[in-house]
């Protein structure tokens, strides 16, 4: 009975949810394995790390040299025992990195 609610969800939530972000703009990368760890996203955090740098570098281009430090930052926030609430807090604030 349960893969048969499995199946229900993704014929009628997943795959028609997929079908419309990809028809407004979005990518999908499909199955990620755990080969790409470290290459295509951050095992501590799923941030697929060549999209998250070139929107970075686009949104922030004086400061292309801070992308490193910024996800070391996140890792940081994202591992401390707050919930996520700094990191939570990054994002409602201005960025840092564009004034």
């Amino acid at each position: 009975m349960a893969n048969s609610n499995s199946n229900k969800e993704y014929s009628r939530v997943q795959i028609p949810a997929l079908v419309h972000l990809t028809k407004i703009g979005y990518t999908y990368f499909g199955k990620i394995s755990d080969a790409d760890s470290g290459k295509v996203y951050d095992p501590d955090t799923n941030i697929l790390l060549q999209v998250f740098k070139a929107q970075f570098e686009r949104l922030n281009p004086e400061v292309k040299g801070e992308f490193d430090h910024l996800l070391e930052d996140i890792k940081k926030e994202l591992g401390d025992d707050t919930l996520g609430r700094k990191f939570y807090e990054r994002l409602r604030a201005k960025s840092p990195y564009n004034s």
